[in-house]
């Protein structure tokens, strides 16, 4: 995170430890999928959990209450900027079919990989469809 994102909270306590949670939250699970996928750094994965639990801890301290994790990290990995709206639906599909195998890998559900398989095989296909059609719409600068 950068040093301004404190700055700009500096004075609200409870928002700044939100941000230490949030961070602490990108960070592990980043590493996570990275480690996952056979890259990542295997061995920080420990400290990264006990940064995200400390984050955690002070911010119950702090304001009485655990934060909502939801939304922490689909906001940043579903934010998509491209040019199409059909694009972007696709790469949602893709990328939501391609975390849902992953997951489904870990925990051994045959059931729930199977439907990601099919979201990504349907992102791929709209992706696609979303290519040809821009390839074929007439340039107003031509």
């Amino acid at each position: 995170m950068a040093d301004d994102e404190f700055r700009a909270i500096e004075g609200d306590a409870p928002a700044r430890r939100e941000q230490m949670v949030r961070r602490a939250l990108r960070d592990l699970t980043a590493n996570l999928l990275r480690v996952t996928r056979g890259a990542g750094q295997p061995g920080l994965i420990g400290r990264q959990a006990i940064t995200l639990l400390d984050a955690l801890a002070e911010c119950q301290r702090e304001t009485g209450f655990l934060p909502d994790l939801g939304g922490f990290l689909t906001e940043p990995v579903m934010r998509l900027d491209l040019d199409s709206s059909d694009q972007r639906v696709a790469q949602t599909e893709i990328i939501g079919g391609a975390l849902q195998i992953a997951a489904s890998r870990l925990l051994g559900q045959l059931t729930q990989e199977r439907r990601g398989e099919q979201e990504l095989r349907d992102g791929l296909r709209r992706w696609n469809e979303a290519t040809a059609a821009r390839k074929h719409r007439p340039s107003i600068n031509r």
